[in-house]
């Protein structure tokens, strides 16, 4: 009996190892893993530099709170600011967590501007996560169906629609901070948002985890 709980309908095929770009069945059956875990992990299989460094760590520290300060998390902090060129790193543990993380900014930048009801300009047809939240962002009436009432403050709008920020402003009828959290937008688009945010002082948050994974195409940002 299965008792694992039925949120996914998963393809009746399990995997025995990876090798690489490869996966393989218990009857050894080869596939190329093009999904990468949907776009979670992108360095293969039993890489033999990966392996030993989970092993050197395993053989240290498994885990350690952040009510602590972490060496390595710092070091790999240093190394992706000064990469991005941002100010600062958050890690946490998926898609859903970091815009959850997003959307708390959004709200704490707008109550920082002393702006009240702010909004949260989203796209339709894109994909934000599962939690609350993330879902109430996200622009799928199929994946949010049985989960209402969802979170409210959202302002939708059709993607890769040009617009002005005075003119969303004007429908709302209030003032408010409009941050953005979209999904894998294309570079040449990042700066049809960039300057008009700017202008206005708004927050301009890119959801680019798979752009980033599967393509290393965030740079423009």
């Amino acid at each position: 009996m299965n008792y694992l709980m039925k949120n996914y309908k998963p393809i009746d095929m399990s995997f025995d190892y990876g090798k690489g770009c490869y996966l393989y069945t218990h009857k050894k059956e080869k596939y190329l893993d093009a999904l990468s875990g949907i776009g979670v992990c992108c360095i293969g299989h039993a890489h033999n530099e990966i392996t030993k460094v989970i092993n050197y760590q395993a053989k240290k520290l498994i885990h350690v709170s952040n009510l602590f300060n972490i060496k390595n998390q710092q070091v790999l902090a240093n190394k992706l600011c000064k990469i991005s060129g941002m100010n600062s790193a958050f890690f946490c543990n998926s898609g859903s967590e970091a815009n959850e993380t997003a959307l708390k900014l959004a709200r704490l930048h707008a109550n920082n501007k002393n702006i009240k009801n702010a909004k949260i300009i989203i796209f339709d047809k894109s994909w934000h996560g599962r939690t609350i939240a993330t879902l109430s962002a996200t622009g799928n009436k199929s994946v949010q169906a049985g989960f209402k009432p969802l979170l409210g403050g959202f302002i939708r709008l059709f993607p890769f629609v040009r617009f002005s920020l005075a003119s969303v402003q004007q429908k709302v009828q209030r003032r408010f901070i409009p941050p953005f959290t979209m999904d894998e937008i294309p570079v040449l688009g990042c700066y049809d948002f960039i300057h008009p945010c700017y202008d206005q002082d708004c927050a301009l948050q890119f959801n680019g985890l798979h752009t980033s994974l599967l393509f290393s195409r965030s740079g423009c940002v």
